[in-house]
C-alpha cells in the first residue's frame, strides 16, 4: 500500500470552476477476467453485494463493487478544464455532455478511488501498484496529467536510490511532499555528495529551498571530494540565493585554497555575516592539530591502495609521482591524510619539489603542514631555500620566505641560501635574497664569502651587486684567497677591474699570475718526481 498527496493546484482548479451543466465520464473495463472470490463482473450501475474490502494504514475499509463499468457525473467546466480529451472534444462540439472509454482495469477498487480524485472528494488516496496503473491508464486516455505522476510514483518506487537517480527521486519527492522519502535521499545526496551530478544539484537549489539543501549539507553523513569542492558549491548556490548563506558555516576553510577563501572574503554579505566567523574560528582551531576527518572524505580505492603502498615504501620515485599528482588536482585534504598516515620520504618530498622547481608541490606540502625549514638527512644538509636559491627557483624562494623560511639558514658546510645563489650567477634572486636582509658578507665553513663564490665562478654582474651593497672585497678565507685572487685565478679580467686601478690591476695581476705559475710548475715538478 502506497499513499499518494494529490497536487494542491488540481483541487484549487476543481473548487474554483464555476457551476455548470453535468457532465457523465464513462469508463468500461475491457478485462474479462473472473474477479477475485470467483465473480464474474457484470456490466452494471448498481451496487453489488458480493464485494471485496481493503483496509488501509488508517484502519479505513474500502469496499470492491463487482462491476464491469462506472459512470461519474461532475461539472462540465471541471471536465473541461482537467482532461485535454474532453477539452478538445468541447471546442469542437461545445454541446457535447459525455464521454465513454474503454480500459483494461485490473483492479475492482479503481472506480471508487477515481470516482474520489475526479470529484474533489479527497486530497489524499491510499492504494496498491495495480490501482495506481489503473488511473494511469485512466489519465492517459483522458489526458488527465495529474493522473500521469501515478506511473511515475511506481517506478521511483520500484528503482533502487543510486547516484544517478538520486537528485531526480529528491525532486519528485519533494514534489509529492513525500517527507519520510526526502529525507532518505537528503541522506543519500549527503553520503555520495563527491559522487552526485553537483550541477544539476545546482540548478534546482531554488526549487528546493534552504531547508532541504541544509539536511543535505549539514548532514553529519556528508562526504565530499574535497573542501574545495564543497566550498565551491556553496558559493555558486549562495550567488543563486543569500538565503543559503548559512551553509558556509559547513566549509573548513583550513583545508581551502587561498583562491577561494579570497573569493569569500569578497563577498561582503559573507564574510560580515556570523556564518562565516565561526567556520573560520573552528579552522584555526583545527590548524592546531592538523588532522583532517577522514570519515568526512571520499577517499577512491586507487588512492587508498597508493597510501598503503608509500607507508612502506622504499621508492622514492613512486612517492614523489604520487604526491605531484595530488598537488595537480590541488588535492590537499587526500595530501593531508597522506602525510598524517606516514611515509618514510615526508622531508625529501619538499626538498625535491624545492630542488625541482615544483612551485605547486612545495606549496600544498607546507600548507598541509610540512617544515618549511627542514633538512636533508645527507652530507650536504640543505633546505628547501637553499635548494630552490641553487637552482634559480626565485617563485620558490620568495615564496618560502613569506611563510617564515630562514634566510639565514646554513647547511653542513656552512652554505646559505645567498652563497649558492651568487656561486650560481642567479642575479635577481641575489638582488632579491639582499633586499629581505640577508647578510652580504655571509660566511661558509672555510670563511668563503658569496663574493669569493660569484668571483670563482665569473659571474661579473652578481660581483659588481655584491660589491654595491658593501660586500667585504678583501675578505680571506681559510685557503688565504681574496676575492680578486679567486678571480685572477680564473683569468676573470673584467672582475679584476672591479677591485683594482688600471695602473695597480696590472701589477697585481703580473703578480698573481706569478705566483699561479710557480705553483703549477712545484705541482708539475711533483708529479714528475713520482713518476719518474
Amino acid at each position: 500500500m502506497v499513499k499518494i498527496q494529490l497536487g494542491s493546484h488540481f483541487f484549487r482548479r476543481i473548487n474554483t470552476c464555476p457551476q455548470s451543466e453535468t457532465f457523465n465520464i464513462t469508463i468500461i473495463n475491457s478485462h474479462q477476467q473472473s474477479m477475485p472470490n470467483g465473480i464474474i463482473q457484470q456490466q452494471s450501475m448498481s451496487t453489488d453485494t458480493n464485494q471485496e474490502q481493503l483496509t488501509t494504514s488508517d484502519g479505513i475499509q474500502l469496499q470492491a463493487s463487482s462491476r464491469q463499468s462506472i459512470t461519474i457525473s461532475l461539472n462540465k467546466n471541471v471536465a473541461v478544464m482537467i482532461s485535454k480529451r474532453i477539452n478538445n472534444q468541447y471546442y469542437s462540439d461545445k454541446s457535447i455532455n459525455s464521454i465513454e472509454v474503454t480500459i483494461d482495469i485490473e483492479s475492482p477498487f479503481t472506480y471508487d478511488i477515481f470516482q474520489d480524485i475526479i470529484q474533489g472528494n479527497k486530497s489524499e488516496i491510499e492504494c496498491d501498484d495495480t490501482v495506481l496503473m489503473d488511473l494511469t491508464k485512466i489519465g492517459k486516455e483522458l489526458e488527465i496529467e495529474d493522473l500521469f505522476e501515478f506511473e511515475k510514483h511506481i517506478i521511483q518506487d520500484k528503482i533502487p536510490l543510486e547516484i544517478d537517480n538520486c537528485i531526480e527521486k529528491l525532486l519528485y519527492y519533494f514534489e509529492i511532499n513525500s517527507q519520510t522519502d526526502i529525507d532518505t535521499c537528503s541522506n543519500f545526496i549527503s553520503s555520495h555528495f563527491y559522487g552526485i551530478n553537483q550541477e544539476q544539484l545546482k540548478y534546482h537549489v531554488s526549487q528546493l529551498g534552504f531547508d532541504v539543501l541544509q539536511k543535505i549539507i549539514v548532514n553529519k553523513e556528508l562526504k565530499v571530494k574535497d573542501e574545495e569542492s564543497l566550498a565551491e558549491f556553496i558559493i555558486s548556490i549562495i550567488e543563486k540565493s543569500e538565503i543559503f548563506t548559512p551553509l558556509i558555516e559547513s566549509i573548513q576553510f583550513d583545508y581551502c585554497s587561498d583562491e577561494t577563501i579570497t573569493k569569500i572574503f569578497n563577498k561582503r554579505n559573507v564574510c560580515n555575516s556570523i556564518d562565516f566567523i565561526i567556520p573560520l574560528q573552528n579552522s584555526f582551531k583545527r590548524l592546531r592539530y592538523h588532522t583532517p576527518n577522514p570519515n568526512r572524505y571520499f577517499i577512491p580505492d586507487e588512492i587508498r591502495s597508493k597510501l598503503n603502498v608509500i607507508k612502506n615504501s622504499g621508492d622514492f620515485h613512486f612517492t614523489y609521482d604520487f604526491f605531484n599528482e595530488l598537488s595537480i588536482k590541488k588535492n590537499r585534504v587526500m595530501m593531508r591524510i597522506a602525510l598524517d598516515e606516514g611515509t618514510p620520504w615526508d622531508k625529501m618530498l619538499i626538498l625535491e619539489a624545492a630542488r625541482s622547481g615544483n612551485f605547486d608541490l612545495v606549496k600544498l606540502l607546507i600548507e598541509c603542514g610540512c617544515n618549511k625549514d627542514t633538512k636533508e638527512a645527507t652530507e650536504f644538509g640543505f633546505t628547501p631555500l637553499i635548494y630552490a636559491s641553487m637552482n634559480g627557483h626565485r617563485n620558490i624562494a620568495e615564496y618560502l620566505v613569506s611563510v617564515g623560511a630562514n634566510i639565514e639558514a646554513v647547511s653542513k658546510d656552512g652554505l646559505t641560501a645567498l652563497i649558492v645563489a651568487s656561486g650560481e650567477g642567479y642575479l635577481e634572486l641575489v638582488e632579491y635574497l639582499i633586499s629581505i636582509g640577508a647578510n652580504v658578507n655571509v660566511k661558509d665553513k672555510t670563511n668563503k664569502t658569496a663574493l669569493m663564490y660569484a668571483c670563482q665562478e665569473g659571474h661579473l654582474e652578481v660581483v659588481k651587486h655584491l660589491i654595491s651593497k658593501n660586500a667585504n672585497k678583501d675578505a680571506v678565507d681559510d685557503h688565504g684567497n681574496t676575492p680578486l685572487m679567486y678571480a685572477t685565478e680564473k683569468g676573470y679580467l673584467e672582475i679584476t677591474k672591479l677591485f683594482v686601478p688600471e695602473t695597480k690591476r696590472k701589477k697585481k695581476f703580473v703578480e698573481i699570475l706569478r705566483r699561479n705559475v710557480i705553483k703549477i710548475i712545484k705541482e708539475s715538478k711533483s708529479v714528475f718526481d713520482k713518476i719518474f
